[in-house]
């Protein structure tokens, strides 16, 4: 393995050699996207022995960059967008703030939150603070939550203000965050919950308290349990980002494309779609997502030129048409649509993987 140190804070110095083995890993694909042959033979998986894609990758290319690298539509029509560079002050400001409530380097936190920027925000945040995210999607009740938190060993959970009831019979000595919202109608917590907004009034810059080892755990995912007991899967700070330099190549984003994803928070394959975590920012996209409700999908919104999406297996084929830079169908080559069955994509990347010559990312299972 290739040694190289973690950023002692975002935009300290010379970029490490870890932030430039993924930079070449991620060029290399993008100049061969046309040409499977060359960058089957010249692919190189990056290898640190150290890698923080929060500090290393995300909030190095955020430095000064004002361009969209979120952009949240609304059920009402409503929009927010936020930058990269707004992005990474934000998330500098939660986990400082997460430090403050007692979040420490391997703690486990369940997150359960809608397509809303503090989804973002937790993770960037959580990876910076080598804390473990446990992705929890809103339709779990009291039962399927009692389970994570116990089987996860959960320390903290983020949820949104409207969800706390649901840990009411949740046992646990867990720090209770509820994301309330800043708006005039917005609640405020409920008694022994912390307001997430409190973070808004922490520094932005951020000082890890140590390195992050490649291999330390960055995502525990609960399997579907659609045939047994749902199983922890286990991602590190190396297999998941690293790992979607793959979808990078399959769906064929490039820098300035935005994705456009409908799917639900707390499943792998809404995170694929996820700058913190995707390879969307890999390539300086932007990722453009929906409520998981949402019936307006039929279209890109407000003009936005999507040439990729990601979508829940029933929307795909019936609810949104993927349309190029040019407006056409989704069929022109060059364009992607993934959806369908989530199995069938998963295969698909997978299977790119193995023509690159990679290793698939490692997925540990841990009972």
């Amino acid at each position: 393995m290739t040694g190289s140190g973690t950023t002692a804070s975002a935009g300290a110095g010379e970029p490490p050699a870890a932030t430039e083995e993924f930079r070449r890993a991620r060029d290399f694909l993008l100049r061969h996207r046309e040409d499977y042959e060359a960058a089957r033979a010249g692919f190189r998986w990056p290898r640190p022995s150290r890698f923080n894609w929060a500090l290393d990758w995300f909030d190095r290319l955020a430095e000064g960059n004002d361009r969209t690298a979120l952009h949240i539509v609304e059920e009402d029509g409503s929009e927010s967008r936020s930058s990269f560079a707004g992005l990474s002050a934000r998330s500098g400001r939660v986990a400082n703030w997460l430090r403050a409530q007692g979040v420490r380097a391997g703690d486990r936190i369940v997150v359960m939150l809608g397509n809303q920027t503090e989804l973002w925000e937790t993770a960037l945040a959580a990876m910076k603070l080598r804390a473990v995210v446990i992705p929890a999607t809103p339709l779990l009740g009291p039962a399927d939550l009692a389970d994570r938190v116990a089987r996860g060993r959960a320390g903290h959970v983020v949820v949104r203000a409207g969800d706390t009831a649901k840990f009411a019979g949740v046992p646990g000595d867990y720090t209770r965050i509820a994301v309330c919202g800043t708006g005039p109608d917005a609640p405020g917590p409920p008694p022994g919950w912390l307001p997430y907004e409190e973070a808004r009034g922490f520094p932005d810059a951020f000082t890890p308290d140590g390195p992050t080892a490649a291999g330390d755990p960055l995502l525990l995912y609960f399997t579907s349990g659609t045939t047994a007991r749902p199983k922890l899967v286990e991602h590190t700070h190396l297999s998941y980002p690293v790992g979607h330099l793959a979808t990078m190549y399959w769906i064929g984003l490039r820098p300035g494309d935005a994705h456009l994803n409908i799917s639900s928070p707390g499943w792998a394959k809404h995170s694929g779609s996820r700058p913190s975590c995707s390879a969307r920012p890999t390539s300086l996209s932007t990722a453009l997502c929906r409520p998981t409700s949402s019936r307006r999908s039929s279209n890109s919104p407000s003009g936005e030129n999507s040439p990729a999406a990601c979508s829940p297996p029933v929307r795909s084929n019936t609810r949104w048409a993927a349309r190029s830079r040019s407006g056409s169908p989704a069929s022109t080559p060059g364009v992607t649509r993934t959806g369908g069955s989530s199995v069938i994509a998963q295969r698909a990347v997978v299977r790119t993987a193995s023509r690159l010559a990679l290793p698939q990312s490692p997925q540990e299972e841990v009972v």
